[in-house]
């Protein structure tokens, strides 16, 4: 072997080793600051000593993750989640503007947390016939992706929602001439909420101020789909001890009173009916459901800050004007 490739050589492994060591190293200081900063939350949102965590980690390229979340808080305890993580995440002045979060292995033992508070009659029935269908402990799984741009005004933001044998849920919304300063506004309503602290008048002055930072913002999009395959048939079989066939009836009567609504708003009776369909399917079945807005142009929802109610004063005319589709198995 030449003394030029074995120089050669012992520079590649320098370069590789100088690479492992600097990546080492920035995902060392990328996880002491995320630890800090999970840390600071939780006092800040007032939540230390409620919650607590095993591990946080974290790498340079903008991502994180938090194991071993228990709730501690005496009205909560026994809410655990094996992992919540963070990737994409851009941020400007502390705030979060683009991200996504997701929360693996929720578990909510409903019965428990039941039990410690008093109920109404009402709730105390709904508790109880969760737990007959099989869900006094609810596991499951949680994301979100949002993202501002600026320069556009314009905001994103997706969900999406899973409970073990129930449903599963997804929506996915965009608006317009959405303000920097209405962002900002509901960022600090958003960690209010978090604390659990708040009164009512704090959230709901909270709430408003935001409001007041609307302006002039407008629906861009939105699509939501619903799947209840795991909790239909277990619903069917509850409410068939209190009367055959509910739930059949109960899902006509609905499917008839949508299927009149859209008529009643324009939409074409095919449309309507198809629409009433696939909520019935829903509701027997489980089959999933998928409601899409298809808007030639942006929807005005705040007109100089002023909430626009023509468009949302019932559900018939919101889709129609909308033009949203409502259908099944999709």
């Amino acid at each position: 072997m030449s003394k030029k490739v074995l120089i050669g050589g012992l520079a590649g492994v320098v370069v590789v080793g100088l690479a492992v060591g600097g990546w080492v190293y920035a995902t060392h200081k990328a996880t002491e600051f995320a630890k800090a900063e999970v840390d600071k939350f939780l006092v800040t949102s007032q939540l230390q000593g409620k919650v607590t965590y095993q591990e946080v980690t974290a790498s340079p390229l903008g991502s994180a993750s938090i194991k071993g979340i228990a709730v501690t808080a005496p009205e909560a305890q026994g809410v655990t989640i094996d992992e919540i993580s963070v990737k994409d995440a851009e941020f400007h002045d502390g705030k979060m503007y683009k991200g996504t979060l997701n929360a693996h292995g929720v578990k909510v033992p409903l019965v428990e947390l039941a039990n410690r508070q008093t109920l109404s009659p009402r709730d105390q029935q709904l508790v109880q016939g969760m737990a007959r269908m099989g869900y006094g402990v609810l596991y499951g799984d949680l994301g979100m992706t949002s993202g501002y741009d600026a320069k556009s005004q314009q905001a994103t933001s997706v969900l999406s929602l899973s409970i073990k044998d129930m449903l599963t849920l997804s929506l996915d919304v965009g608006y317009g001439n959405v303000s920097e300063e209405l962002i900002k506004s509901f960022m600090a309503f958003s960690e209010l909420a978090a604390t659990g602290t708040a009164s009512q008048q704090q959230m709901v002055g909270q709430l408003l101020g935001a409001l007041g930072q609307a302006g002039n913002v407008t629906l861009l999009n939105n699509s939501f789909r619903v799947d209840l395959q795991g909790l239909a048939p277990r619903l069917q079989k509850e409410l068939d001890k209190e009367q055959p066939g509910l739930l059949a009836q109960q899902a006509g009567v609905l499917s008839q009173t949508l299927s009149q609504g859209l008529i009643k708003a324009g939409v074409a009776q095919a449309d309507a009916q198809k629409a009433g369909t696939a909520v019935s399917e829903l509701l027997q079945k489980g089959t999933p459901l998928t409601v899409k807005s298809n808007m030639a142009v942006p929807l005005p929802v705040f007109k100089n800050g002023n909430f626009m109610m023509p468009a949302f004063t019932d559900v018939g005319t919101y889709l129609a004007v909308t033009k949203t589709t409502i259908s099944s198995g999709t």
